[in-house]
């Protein structure tokens, strides 16, 4: 049996909101939970501090033994208490634009192995969806962002009066079958899975202006306390977020290395290595991460100049930053 405090270690952590969901499609599709061997090592370790590692494999283990991608059903499940005071603070913001800048803000309450970033853009706003993590295989990141999207979209359904909010979705790729995105598209009003050189819902800035019908001032500031104080718990012990912060630090990124952030961060850079690779993720694939978010950004504005903008993400020349650009997103940056 495994130690609780393997289970309970903040590296891993989940919020168990992601575990109840799961479980609840599980049963709507009469799977048979008992039978499963992720769903005894959920059992062993308490379902209140999942195991991220674990809770892959068991929706791995749901979608095999359903046939179904579980996320839309999953979505479905979710209400103002799924993931305690973080969701009732959710339900309670004013607009449903205020609650995707909240879903942003402390999204690390749900799942540090993400991060959202809501960008506007004249009259859209978008939700842009990275990955910090290096996944043992594309299956387990994708399962993993499908629930993400679904989730973020069928709590603006349910806070818009029960209608889903028209967007676009955009991926570098995808291997849904066509059966499961003409379902997504139909539920969410969304016209296709779009190609774009990064994850992103695209809304009209207007529609977000919808007033929740659960809009509470007083109720939504009082439960962001205690999630302000769950989140500054969480960055505080993350890696990935300190890796990021040296990284903003810096007024360009040429020369950066393993090394000097290490050292930024008072540390050896095998013990960085070791933290980040605990963290299921690498120095390579944050760095990438956070050249890319840094790239779509800057080009953004047209003001900004593409070479200054290949200097400041640490590429010596124009041409190597778009190969880059092209390798990481499929496309040459415009």
């Amino acid at each position: 049996m495994r130690a609780t405090s393997e289970y309970n270690d903040h590296r891993y952590y989940l919020h168990s909101g992601w575990v109840d969901l799961l479980i609840q499609a599980g049963r709507n599709y009469q799977v048979e939970l008992e039978s499963l061997n992720s769903y005894q090592e959920l059992l062993e370790s308490g379902l209140k501090h999942p195991d991220i590692r674990v809770v892959q494999k068991f929706h791995q283990e749901l979608i095999e033994n359903s046939q179904f991608d579980l996320s839309i059903e999953a979505a479905k499940c979710v209400t103002p208490l799924t993931f305690d005071s973080f969701s009732v603070a959710l339900w309670s913001s004013q607009t449903l634009h205020q609650c995707l800048q909240n879903l942003c803000e402390y999204f690390i309450v749900l799942a540090p192995q993400a991060h959202l970033s809501l960008v506007e853009d004249g009259d859209n706003a978008e939700l842009w969806i990275i990955n910090n993590r290096t996944p043992d295989s594309y299956t387990v990141t994708q399962t993993g962002i499908s629930l993400v999207v679904c989730l973020i979209l069928e709590m603006l359904r349910t806070l818009n009066h029960s209608q889903s909010v028209p967007c676009r979705l955009y991926a570098p790729f995808h291997h849904y079958p066509q059966a499961l995105v003409d379902k997504f598209c139909q539920r969410y009003r969304v016209p296709d899975i779009e190609k774009g050189p990064i994850r992103k819902i695209v809304f009209h800035r207007e529609a977000l202006k919808a007033v929740s019908p659960f809009a509470h001032e007083q109720l939504m500031e009082h439960n962001l306390l205690r999630v302000k104080e769950q989140a500054a718990k969480l960055s505080k012990n993350d890696v990935r977020l300190q890796v990021c912060r040296v990284l903003d630090e810096l007024e360009t990124l040429r020369g950066i290395n393993v090394d000097l952030v290490a050292k930024r961060l008072l540390t050896s850079s095998r013990t960085l290595n070791r933290r980040l690779a605990d963290a299921q993720t690498t120095f390579k694939t944050l760095l990438n991460n956070y050249r890319l978010v840094k790239a779509l950004t800057l080009l953004k504005n047209p003001n900004n100049n593409m070479t200054e903008i290949a200097f400041q993400l640490g590429f010596s020349e124009l041409s190597s930053f778009t190969r880059a650009f092209k390798r990481w997103t499929g496309e040459s940056p415009k």
